[in-house]
């Protein structure tokens, strides 16, 4: 049972870290770095030593050109629509 993946869970997991999970396994030579701190946690996916994303308690950054704007928010996504940002995400890399 170690071996398995994760079962990532939107009620229980907070926004931004079921995004960077669910984000991660799309890009199998990208890595991601957790940061904590006393703001809480941040998730940075890189893809060949480039920062693509950073997600927090607050949103997610772009750190690569966008037709959307370069940050997502999270007051406005509900635990249902966090598929949809996902995917809207996934679609701009």
């Amino acid at each position: 049972m170690s071996n398995e993946e994760p079962v990532l869970d939107s009620k229980v997991l907070p926004a931004h870290e079921f995004v960077a999970r669910s984000i991660l396994p799309r890009f199998p030579q990208s890595t991601m770095k957790i940061d904590e701190n006393l703001n809480g946690t941040t998730f940075d996916i890189y893809y060949g030593n480039k920062l693509l994303v950073s997600l927090n308690k607050r949103g997610a950054r772009y750190f690569f050109p966008s037709r959307r704007k370069r940050m997502i928010t999270w007051e406005r996504v509900t635990p249902a629509g966090l598929p949809r940002t996902i995917e809207y995400i996934l679609r701009d890399l």
